[in-house]
């Protein structure tokens, strides 16, 4: 189960960096970015 949620998490990564270009990603707010790199 543990492999299975690190799938789904490592798919939902690559997922949101598809769906937003790295453009985007470098403008999120430092506020955010800070919360990001928590989880």
């Amino acid at each position: 189960m543990v492999f299975a949620n690190l799938k789904d998490i490592f798919l939902n990564a690559i997922t949101n960096i598809v769906l937003h270009p790295r453009v985007e990603i470098i403008n999120i707010p430092e506020d955010h970015k800070t919360i990001t790199k928590g989880d």
